[in-house]
């Protein structure tokens, strides 16, 4: 393997004091988005990282560690398999989690790591040596690693192979020539009668943008909505903070879209408006407001229609609620993590209870014409 030389620091002061960065344009960019994600994530600790090959800067990022507890797996856990269960989680009660992340598990585009020079090319390497760094420190008391880079499902020594749920994604907009009327039309009747029904039943709903102009005004709100979300999900990291969203406005092509009813803050959905893409972030929404007029549905194809407005090739809906998503034309794509355990028997383990995990039952719809998309 080759000798990569990292360096690894735990207080930003330090690690912005290094004259390698600033002569790199992507620091900058790079720089704000980290400072909007450290006042938001739940991490536990951070480490900044600089990796260079013989002198030479070819990468540098941020890693966070969180304190991951049994419950944030037990939904990826089958029930079949007690024993192992059991195991798993008296190694959580005794010896605790703390794992890194590489890569960004909130979101595709804040990626944490930039890489100068083709880098990411050798990146199995590179993580391998900034693992190696990370060990050494027994204070961090690191029991794992989560890398999000590597979303394939070729499985490497000593790395397992954690399939996440579905990301969905509709492609090809430009096909409607990014108008929401010739999208309509290429619905087949049934699914055009229920996107006519959906609006129908929102005439009362206002939709407003959220912006650091107005955010005090919404702040309090957003978090509770944002809470319900956490709520429901069945599988929860607990990786940010209340008041999460709100900090990420800082950063330029972050938005979020509001929904009120009766001057009421009912619903929001958070995207970043990137070049070709717009990728859906989190969302929140009362579940009273939803039942009543299936607002979540309606958010969903306020969502499509900024897409079309701003032309946008595709749009990623990211993950969960992937029949309803369906239901607008996005297809599923698979995701996978690499994971790594330290302990080699509780990774094989692992290796068993997560291969098993739940899974839930749910049909893709297929809403256009069969001569359409």
């Amino acid at each position: 393997m080759k000798d990569y030389q990292v360096s690894i620091f735990e207080n930003l002061e330090e690690f912005l004091e290094n004259a390698f960065l600033s002569s790199h344009p992507e620091f900058q960019d790079w720089f704000k988005n980290i400072q909007a994600f450290l006042k938001g994530t739940n991490a536990l600790t951070h480490r900044y990282v600089l990796v260079q090959d013989q002198e030479k800067l070819i990468a540098f990022g941020h890693i966070p560690i969180y304190a991951l507890a049994f419950k944030n797996f037990s939904f990826y856990l089958s029930k079949s398999h007690f024993l192992l269960r059991w195991l798993f989680y008296y190694y959580f009660r005794y010896c605790g989690f703390n794992f890194a992340v590489f890569g960004n598990m909130l979101t595709e585009h804040m990626v944490d790591f930039v890489f100068l020079d083709k880098a990411q090319d050798s990146w199995s390497e590179i993580r391998q040596s900034i693992i190696c760094k990370l060990l050494q420190e027994k204070a961090l008391k690191l029991k794992g690693v989560i890398d999000t880079f590597s979303s394939n499902n070729i499985e490497t020594k000593n790395w397992l192979i954690f399939r996440t749920d579905n990301n969905l994604i509709l492609n090809d907009l430009g096909l409607f020539q990014y108008d929401f009327d010739q999208y309509k039309a290429a619905l087949s009747s049934k699914y055009r009668v229920r996107l006519n029904q959906i609006y129908k039943l929102n005439e009362q709903t206002h939709i407003i943008n959220i912006s650091n102009l107005n955010i005090n005004q919404y702040k309090s709100k957003i978090s509770s909505l944002y809470a319900q979300t956490l709520n429901r999900s069945k599988f929860n990291l607990n990786l940010t903070k209340h008041d999460y969203l709100t900090h990420l406005l800082d950063i330029a092509h972050f938005k979020i879209r509001g929904f009120e009813i009766e001057g009421q803050l009912v619903g929001f959905m958070s995207y970043f408006d990137l070049a070709n893409v717009l990728e859906i972030h989190h969302t929140g929404f009362s579940n009273e407001v939803n039942q009543n007029v299936k607002l979540y549905n309606y958010m969903l194809y306020d969502m499509l229609e900024i897409a079309f407005e701003n032309q946008k090739s595709t749009i990623n809906f990211k993950k969960t609620a992937d029949e309803i998503k369906s239901t607008l034309g996005a297809s599923p794509q698979e995701d996978w993590y690499q994971i790594y355990l330290t302990n080699s028997i509780f990774r094989l383990i692992a290796k068993v209870v997560l291969s098993k995990r739940l899974t839930q039952e749910y049909i893709i719809r297929k809403p256009f014409k069969t001569s359409q998309k």
